[in-house]
């Protein structure tokens, strides 16, 4: 969530209703209709597991397209805002939480997401060629403490019809999301999204 820190310190109480409504009304319908499963939550995060890359990328989606409505007449400042990316790749459980490289590097894909859009690798890219989703490049970027380069691109949001075919990937997906809601995506996709300016510290 964009300036998460400085809108709970100038509004605990209504900001915290706000993300309270979020989950109720948009993330946690959204979980269930794309099989997501909620794993841990910590403070403004959330971890969620999906069965698929493409029901993660169309959840993302779908949050970050729908984020809109819930502004209603609040001035740009009050203005609820996510970033998200996403990865894929294998992830070791520990207890609630999930370790491996995939779920560092959607980590840093979220750190450089622009605001209120969904940042992929170029394999997740790749496993979704059947929704009706644009991308733009941003070439191969340096990841904070990710010894490889990675190839990134953002979801275009402007386009916001999704088409979803009937074959389903076998990769299991787990979401960290952040509120800072942390939606990781495990064994399968990492998809973490976390609030903008406030980096996590994988």
């Amino acid at each position: 969530m964009v300036g998460y820190s400085r809108l709970i310190a100038d509004d605990i109480a209504g900001t915290s209703a706000r993300l309270v409504r979020l989950r109720r009304v948009l993330i946690d319908p959204a979980l269930g209709r794309y099989g997501g499963r909620l794993h841990s939550t910590a403070g403004d995060s959330l971890m969620l597991e999906f069965s698929s890359v493409l029901s993660a990328v169309r959840f993302a989606v779908e949050i970050q397209t729908r984020i809109p409505e819930f502004d209603d007449g609040e001035p740009p400042e009050r203005r609820i805002r996510f970033r998200m990316g996403i990865d894929i790749g294998d992830a070791i459980p520990d207890g609630q939480n999930m370790h491996g490289d995939a779920v560092n590097v959607a980590a840093r894909l979220q750190a450089i997401c622009p605001p209120g859009s969904v940042c992929v690798s170029a394999v997740v890219r790749n496993h979704v060629q059947d929704l009706d989703l644009q991308f733009d490049p941003l070439g191969a970027v340096e990841l904070k403490n990710i010894a490889r380069p990675v190839e990134a691109f953002v979801v275009r949001l402007d386009r916001p019809a999704v088409r979803l075919q009937s074959r389903r990937l076998p990769s299991r997906s787990i979401v960290a999301a952040g509120v800072l809601l942390c939606l990781c995506v495990a064994a399968g996709t990492w998809w973490l999204m976390e609030a903008a300016g406030q980096p996590g510290g994988r």
